[in-house]
């Protein structure tokens, strides 16, 4: 389906230090504001100029940093206050110490931050057992943050792709014995062993009360060299297929997978065949988020904001693009 664009706000707040006030319309947990935060200061902005959320709406601000500073993350502090949004998904981010220092706790509800490093898990299929060679990592990491005055709770998860029985299943390795009594092992697949040694995604679940959960992946695709045609490096078309089956295996009907895809977006529609497709624009042809359909994901206009990020060269700015969208949580059924 097309992408479907609303203003969250007109932007005429610049970096102030404090937080919007929630207003009437916005208050409340059905909203994903919570009323009982006093500290935030005022804004100048009117009820008229931010529009009411939906029940159960939850507001993304994505962006691969290409390593964190003060200068960017005040720039995307500044798109999170002037377009209201709950919550902010890096990639290419910093370590948690520096992160204390140019984001405040204070500030912020909720910082996680998840090591980018590739992993090398082991698989044990029968009586063997399996390990990938382990990708080449860049010592930066995964960054999810929840604003100051949202409702919304974001908790980490572990990502373990080699519990998977898909995974497993698509590995190969499967011992059979013969009529004769011979045991025979089914050849490994090469391509799905080498994806288990590459950079895994961060893994959180977003809530808000009274509402069902959401699986969120903040993805930082892998990349390799090379290059394919609708990708960006050789890696990124097995890593999506081993994320694919991951969330294929698991609980949860409601899923995004945001952030630097390293994918074009009829790639990534071919990838998420069943998700709303929300791209960063044609400034930034690689970072996308893919929404299950219940979420009713919608692109959230930034005003240039977003666009102006993708700047290479500039200490303040980044490689890529930053790009906001919404998604609403069904309501939790009794």
């Amino acid at each position: 389906m097309p992408d479907v664009k609303f203003k969250a706000g007109p932007g005429k707040r610049r970096g102030g230090p404090s937080l919007p006030k929630p207003t009437n319309k916005l208050a409340g947990n059905k909203h994903g504001r919570d009323d009982s935060s006093s500290d935030e200061g005022s804004s100048s902005e009117s009820d008229d100029d931010v529009p009411q959320r939906a029940p159960g709406e939850v507001r993304v601000l994505s962006a691969n940093t290409c390593g964190l500073n003060p200068s960017k993350m005040k720039k995307l502090k500044t798109m999170v206050e002037n377009h209201d949004l709950d919550v902010l998904m890096i990639q290419e981010g910093c370590s948690a110490q520096e992160l204390a220092k140019i984001a405040p706790a204070k500030e912020w509800k909720t910082q996680i931050v998840t090591s980018e490093a590739c992993r090398a898990p082991t698989i044990a299929i029968g009586d063997k057992t399996y390990t990938p060679v382990q990708g080449v990592s860049s010592g930066r990491t995964y960054i999810a943050a929840v604003r100051k005055g949202s409702a919304v709770d974001c908790t980490k998860l572990d990502y373990n792709p080699e519990h998977s029985e898909s995974v497993k299943k698509a590995l190969g390795g499967a011992q059979a014995t013969t009529s004769r009594g011979r045991t025979t092992t089914a050849p490994i697949n090469d391509a799905v062993l080498k994806s288990l040694g590459q950079r895994p995604p961060q893994l959180c679940v977003l809530k808000l009360p009274g509402y069902e959960p959401v699986d969120f992946y903040n993805n930082h695709a892998p990349q390799g060299g090379g290059s394919e045609k609708g990708y960006s490096g050789m890696d990124a078309k097995p890593g999506h297929q081993l994320l694919k089956m991951v969330i294929d295996g698991r609980p949860s009907t409601n899923t995004v997978v945001s952030g630097d895809q390293n994918a074009h977006r009829a790639s990534m529609k071919k990838h998420y065949p069943d998700s709303d497709i929300i791209s960063a624009g044609k400034s930034d042809p690689v970072s996308h988020a893919a929404c299950t359909p219940g979420l009713k994901a919608k692109t959230i206009d930034l005003g240039g904001e977003g666009n102006s990020f993708n700047k290479k060269g500039d200490p303040a700015c980044s490689d890529h693009a930053a790009f906001a969208f919404s998604i609403q949580l069904p309501k939790e059924k009794n």
